[in-house]
């Protein structure tokens, strides 16, 4: 299940990429829900991390920043540095 969830976090960004927010945010919520299921919380916080930057594409700046406080929380709370550091809380 987390390689499928991870194969759907990769369309969401292509669709980011895209310009199709509407379909990233929906493929993001997904993504989300899942990786919260199966405790994959660096998952969860790159998917909030994501949700910001659609927000700021789409220039909801306070939405954005209230995802990004998110993301920030929960890259914080679980020890993650950034993306690259999977070593912590997985």
């Amino acid at each position: 299940m987390i390689d499928a969830t991870d194969a759907r976090y990769g369309l969401a960004w292509s669709h980011m990429l895209q310009g199709k927010f509407h379909i990233a945010l929906r493929e993001l919520a997904s993504c989300e829900k899942a990786y919260r299921q199966t405790g994959q919380y660096r998952g969860v916080a790159l998917c909030e991390l994501d949700r910001a930057e659609v927000y700021l594409s789409l220039n909801l700046l306070e939405d954005a920043r209230s995802s990004a406080r998110k993301a920030e929380s929960w890259f914080r709370k679980r020890g993650f540095r950034y993306e690259g550091n999977t070593s912590a809380g997985l």
